[in-house]
């Protein structure tokens, strides 16, 4: 082994036991260990929520600004659009004259957006969501029964079969 080995294994055996000391050991040799298991486990009658407001408490933040109560106040409330798609693409995919198939109410009920196909194995997406053949569908009674490039065929626990248009978005490039 040359001198430069050596000093990088030194180095890398110093960092070992420097970081064994800081993770567990320093809280043995000093008795903090049994506080801080005490302070970080959260009482199951509080909740999470009452878990949170203590332990905001003891670090000294409890003091929220607006914007995060409101985040607090609202965070189980649903969202109105989904922020990873824009709106132009929602607007297009609930348009029936683009591929999608509408319900009695007129609203889109399946818009097949994507083909995916990886040796024999064939995907679609249909709503936002991968399904192969055979698969149930999370949004309604039907089953996935064809998968083709241009278009699926679903069948209804009823009996009857829909064909479904693949929904092709225009993306922008700029």
């Amino acid at each position: 082994m040359t001198l430069r080995e050596k000093i990088i294994v030194v180095l890398a055996g110093i960092a070992l036991l420097y970081g064994a000391y800081e993770l567990g050991l320093k809280n043995l040799f000093s008795g903090a260990g049994d506080k801080i298991a005490q302070t970080a486990a959260p009482r199951t009658d509080a909740g999470l929520s009452g878990f949170t407001m203590e332990l905001a408490a003891r670090t000294g933040h409890s003091g929220l600004s607006d914007r995060e109560q409101y985040i607090l106040d609202h965070r189980h409330s649903r969202w109105d659009t989904d922020p990873f798609v824009a709106p132009e693409t929602l607007a297009a995919m609930r348009n029936p004259e683009s591929g999608g198939t509408t319900s009695d109410s007129g609203q889109t009920r399946f818009v097949y957006s994507g083909y995916i196909a990886i040796g024999n194995v064939r995907l679609a997406v249909i709503n936002g969501r991968e399904y192969e053949e055979g698969e149930r569908l999370v949004d309604g009674g039907y089953v996935l029964r064809r998968i083709q490039p241009t278009r699926v065929v679903l069948s209804g626990d009823g009996g009857g079969e829909v064909t479904v248009k693949l929904k092709e978005i225009d993306v922008k490039v700029e």
